[in-house]
């Protein structure tokens, strides 16, 4: 047995290794907490799967859990740019800054005319920490059709994410006055007044970093009709058919990292396997293997996103989506003009087609009278989302303003000009950016193990199980996680 566990945990690391770092993203949809076959399995599979001609065939189990990630700076790599989870913010003028030009975020005509002024040091450390209880019923419709069977989970889960925005100031006279701005301006505080100094630059409304983030809800409700078409005393194989009725929220776009509970509010269809096969002993001393596979299609719907800008010329800053912005009208009075975030008007209702979503183990299950004991990998996969723009936010009627426009020498802003709005053309639908909207591809391995025991010589045998494990993300885009739960269930 501990050969096999270390054969798993090599298998998972060296897969695992092959990392590929996304960045400069506005949003991540995770794994939902109730796609989670080991936690459904584990020593339950025992329970649901015993023959009883004189029972009802029906079977409960509630399990109660907690996990928390462990690669938070991957994940500020995910939110952070040039694959950074820490980056320098500096007013250089408008050349290519190190990091990142804070002239286009917090508007300082004075600042942005040094070269290189230094400004401050950002660092994104995200984690989420989730708990609840998990609801699994199984009923065996032998009775109806010899082999035929129904289950339903419904998962009940409190989220909570953190971002853990760090802002450091380089040591100067204005080192806490920079600090305060940008995380005032993180949290959608920051506000400037029409005046010489600072023109009017408005609070941002979404994509905002400020703190931790909660929710609590069902993460969405699971339907499956399967049938045993081989169903020996040693063994069975089993397909399904399964639909996912989504009871999560949709993104809402106010908030980066923002807690998810279940997929998004996307219905999903699909299939799935499920085959077990006793290979050493008897029905009170034996091992199995178990082998089981959920596949769900997740349909389209609409969500709201945070998009970016694109192919604006002169323009190469990351977090275009904190890039301020103006109304592009020819006669307007800078003084009286509004710098706007991007992301206030960039954030949209999209259609999102997560795409297709497998869930597999491959588990050796050992008991022993009543104890029981599993060990498994799980294989979780899940294609990359497809964003499709619903309309064009600008309209013709916005520009990117340059960092080192003065309103106290500049009277009018207009995109021709182009010391005064970058890129010398208005923003339009071209220059959305869908891709830092858009979750990439999630490839997770989970190394599990469970304890339990079932008072199988009751009439009703009742179980109790304990089950931990760890879940390696084969990319950023996944989240990184170890998991205890414990559960209890009972056959009638």
């Amino acid at each position: 047995m501990n050969k096999i566990l270390k054969g798993l945990l090599v298998a998972a690391l060296a897969i695992s290794a092959n990392v590929q770092a996304h960045t400069n993203k506005t949003f991540l949809m995770p794994r939902s907490h109730g796609v989670n076959l080991p936690m459904e399995l584990a020593t339950f599979n025992e329970v649901a799967n015993r023959t009883s001609e004189d029972q009802f065939g029906g079977n409960f189990q509630a399990t109660v859990f907690y996990n928390a990630t462990s690669n938070e700076d991957d994940t500020g790599e995910y939110f952070g740019i040039k694959g950074k989870s820490t980056f320098n913010l500096q007013y250089n003028g408008g050349a290519t800054p190190a990091d990142l030009d804070a002239g286009y975020i917090i508007h300082n005509a004075t600042k942005a005319a040094a070269a290189k002024a230094d400004f401050a040091t950002i660092s994104l450390d995200p984690e989420q920490a989730a708990w609840g209880v998990r609801l699994d019923y199984y009923q065996n419709l032998d009775k109806l059709l010899k082999g035929l069977y129904f289950k339903i989970a419904l998962p009940i889960v409190h989220v909570e994410n953190d971002m853990e925005l760090g802002v450091k100031g380089l040591v100067s006279a204005s080192a806490a006055a920079d600090v305060a701005d940008i995380k005032n301006y993180f949290k959608g505080n920051l506000e400037r007044a029409v005046n010489t100094a600072d023109v009017n630059q408005a609070k941002l409304t979404n994509a905002k970093i400020d703190g931790q983030r909660d929710r609590t809800g069902v993460a969405d409700i699971d339907l499956v009709l399967g049938y045993k078409f081989l169903n020996k005393e040693n063994y069975h194989v089993a397909l399904n058919l399964g639909l996912t009725i989504p009871t999560g929220n949709e993104s809402e776009g106010e908030f980066v990292f923002e807690p998810m509970i279940g997929n998004g509010d996307h219905f999903g269809f699909g299939g799935g396997l499920d085959a077990s096969a006793r290979v050493w002993g008897d029905d009170c001393h034996n091992l199995k293997i178990n082998v089981v596979a959920n596949y769900r299609y997740l349909f389209e719907n609409d969500e709201k996103r945070t998009l970016g800008i694109k192919d604006v010329t002169g323009y190469t800053n990351d977090w275009s989506q904190y890039t301020l912005i103006a109304k592009s009208t020819p006669a307007a009075n800078i003084q009286t003009l509004q710098f706007i975030p991007a992301a206030n008007i960039t954030t949209q209702n999209v259609d999102v087609t997560p795409g297709s979503q497998l869930d597999a183990i491959f588990a050796l299950a050992y008991n022993n009278g009543g104890f029981c004991a599993d060990l498994g990998y799980n294989l979780f996969w899940k294609d990359e989302e497809e964003v499709e723009i619903k309309s064009d936010p600008f309209g013709g009627n916005y520009s990117i303003v340059n960092p080192t426009l003065d309103p106290t020498t500049n009277t009018n802003f207009a995109p021709a000009t182009g010391a005064h709005a970058i890129g010398g053309a208005a923003l339009t639908s071209k220059n959305l950016d869908k891709s830092v909207a858009e979750t990439p591809s999630q490839v997770t391995h989970k190394i599990y193990g469970s304890l339990g025991y079932i008072f199988r010589e009751w009439e009703c045998p009742v179980m109790f199980g304990l089950m931990g494990g760890y879940e390696f993300a084969g990319e950023n885009s996944a989240l990184e996680k170890w998991e205890i739960g414990g559960k209890i269930g009972v056959g009638f």
